[in-house]
């Protein structure tokens, strides 16, 4: 009886353990996929595209696909075609306009082989008169038993067209704004945590890094960082995490990032060799941390922080401890009652009062014996386990934070390199401007003595 217990208590605490679901996430930019530009370039040309970019995908094999600059669902239907079809499937993909109204070539997708929960697209707001092009897409799966909420962007390129300073200050703006709308929906999920995914990964080309002096002042990145995602090249050197090329037309980038919150990268992302765009496909793996289920007040009395499932185990240890106390009581009640209250002993040709005596004792023996069973073998058991998990929670939180004061002290001693870096182009530029400016002022000065001796012109500067 008691070993059944006991086997029965294993089974429901090893089938109740929980493990990390893994998987791997490719976010690539494709540049005008399937035609490789704007205009379409027949039908062979095409189908050889998506036979290059599959062939690369397959060589990667991800569970979540996350694309960029795609035509349309259709272009994305024949790439799951040309991966082998299912497990994959499009997930979601945008249909937003461009600034003329008209349906844009370059819209982002998603392509998984995890069950679907829910999915949508969303343009981005205008704010004031400023309006980033595009949108954002979502799509929430079933990762094993977790729920996991994936959001694919492309934020605002840096083609400048006109007065290079605002313009360019004008697209920071637009990604900042774009970023700001993403977190905001991020928002929503922590504020009913019920019905949030147990991990959120933002994955696309964001189209700015910390390494341009350009983009120094650029605050998209930190967004994130701030509002609890894990940048996947974070203390990753730039030579190992160049996703974009230049190609000779302009300096080698990181553009492409995976950012996770609540869930954990198992090494830094994977950046393959690629000819379909100028963009390098990315691919990170991941573990999903299980989400937190104590109760605000419980956190906030300092309560022990134990899954829902181990609070299970605990119950139910608790459950057939009382049980098994309940049987025992039982067990002893009923042959120990008719001596102790001094009835006749029932008596059968078989048996005398002595044989009764003797099974009373022997099942005295027996409860006695179940006793030193739940002392020596389920209580300990019990009490090692809540220890055990004690123990890995101290040492779990005592890693996270030795781990996080590296990535702080790396982050921070890369920051001050590239202020270093940067402070001698900074000066450099500031005493550009200053000698412009007294050339300006001499020039004017200039002109003001023309006019006074009659001459109309202003020198053009």
């Amino acid at each position: 009886m008691w070993r059944l217990i006991l086997h029965v208590l294993l089974a429901s605490l090893l089938g109740a353990s929980v493990h990390a679901e893994s998987l791997r996430v490719t976010t690539w930019n494709l540049n005008w996929f399937p035609s490789g530009s704007p205009d379409s370039r027949g039908p062979e040309l095409e189908a050889r595209l998506i036979g290059e970019v599959a062939a690369s995908l397959k060589e990667l094999t991800p569970d979540v696909i996350i694309l960029q600059e795609v035509r349309d669902w259709e272009s994305c239907e024949r790439l799951v075609q040309a991966l082998g079809g299912e497990p994959y499937r499009v997930l979601v993909c945008s249909s937003f306009n461009d600034p003329s109204g008209e349906t844009s070539r370059r819209q982002i997708a998603m392509i998984g082989r995890f069950p679907l929960e829910t999915s949508w697209m969303q343009e981005w707001p205008t704010t004031g008169w400023v309006k980033p092009p595009g949108g954002y897409i979502f799509a929430s799966m079933r990762v094993g038993a977790a729920s996991v909420g994936f959001f694919g962007v492309h934020f605002k390129n840096n083609l400048i067209q006109g007065h290079f300073e605002r313009e360019q200050q004008l697209n920071i703006l637009k990604r900042e704004l774009s970023a700001r709308e993403v977190l905001s929906e991020v928002g929503s999920f922590l504020r009913s945590p019920a019905d949030a995914p147990d991990a959120l990964i933002v994955g696309g080309n964001f189209n700015t890094s910390m390494d341009a002096p350009a983009f120094v002042s650029e605050a998209t990145l930190r967004m994130f960082h701030q509002a609890g995602f894990t940048n996947g090249f974070e203390g990753t050197p730039f030579s190992a995490r160049i996703t974009s090329s230049g190609r000779g037309r302009y300096p080698d980038a990181t553009f492409d990032y995976v950012f996770a919150r609540n869930a954990r990268f198992i090494r830094p992302p994977m950046i393959a060799s690629a000819r379909a765009s100028d963009h390098f496909p990315v691919t990170c793996e991941l573990d999903v941390e299980p989400k937190p289920v104590l109760a605000d007040e419980d956190q906030a009395a300092g309560a022990f922080p134990m899954g829902k499932q181990r609070l299970v185990i605990l119950i139910s240890g608790i459950a057939i401890l009382g049980l098994a106390f309940v049987w025992f009581v039982m067990l002893r009640r009923r042959v120990v009652l008719p001596v102790e209250l001094g009835l006749p002993v029932p008596q059968n040709g078989s048996g005398t009062a002595g044989s009764m005596e003797s099974r009373i004792r022997t099942a005295e023996t027996r409860a006695d014996e179940a006793t030193a069973v739940v002392k020596s073998g389920l209580l300990p058991y019990i009490a090692r386990l809540m220890s055990d998990n004690f123990v890995k929670r101290l040492l779990w939180q005592r890693n996270h934070l030795v781990v996080t004061q590296n990535s702080t002290a790396a982050h921070v001693a890369e920051l001050e390199q590239r202020l270093a870096q940067l402070q001698p182009k900074i000066q450099s530029r500031l005493d550009a401007y200053e000698k412009r400016i007294m050339e300006l002022e001499h020039d004017l000065e200039g002109a003001k003595e023309h006019n006074g001796n009659g001459t109309n012109r202003i020198h053009p500067g």
